[in-house]
C-alpha cells in the first residue's frame, strides 16, 4: 500500500538549484544540466556537478550566484540572437530562389 506524503523527486531531473554550480537546463534535453562555462551536458548527481566546477573550472568555483545568473542571461541572449539570425538567413534564401 502506498503511503501519502511528499512526492519523491525523480532521479536525473534538472533542479534550479544547479545554477549555483554553474549549470542550467540543456536547450536540447531539459532534463539534463548544461555547464554554462564549457556548454557540455551531463547526467550527473548534484555532487558531481560541484566536482566538475571545482576540477574543470577552478577559477569559477568561488563565484557567486549572481555571476552564474549573468552567465545564464548572456547564454540565453546569445541563443535568442542566433535564432533570429538563422531565421533571417532562411527567409533571404527563399527570396533568392524565387
Amino acid at each position: 500500500m502506498a503511503t501519502l506524503g511528499a512526492p519523491k523527486k525523480k532521479c536525473g531531473q534538472y533542479s534550479v538549484e544547479y545554477l549555483k554550480y554553474g549549470f542550467i537546463q540543456s536547450p536540447t534535453n531539459p532534463q539534463q544540466p548544461m555547464c554554462l562555462v564549457c556548454e557540455k551536458t551531463f547526467l550527473m548527481k548534484p555532487s558531481r556537478l560541484f566536482e566538475h566546477l571545482q576540477k574543470i573550472h577552478p577559477d569559477k568555483s568561488g563565484q557567486t550566484l549572481a555571476f552564474f545568473q549573468s552567465l545564464r542571461d548572456q547564454f540565453l541572449q546569445r541563443k535568442t540572437m542566433s535564432l533570429f539570425i538563422s531565421l533571417s538567413k532562411n527567409s533571404d534564401d527563399g527570396l533568392k530562389a524565387s
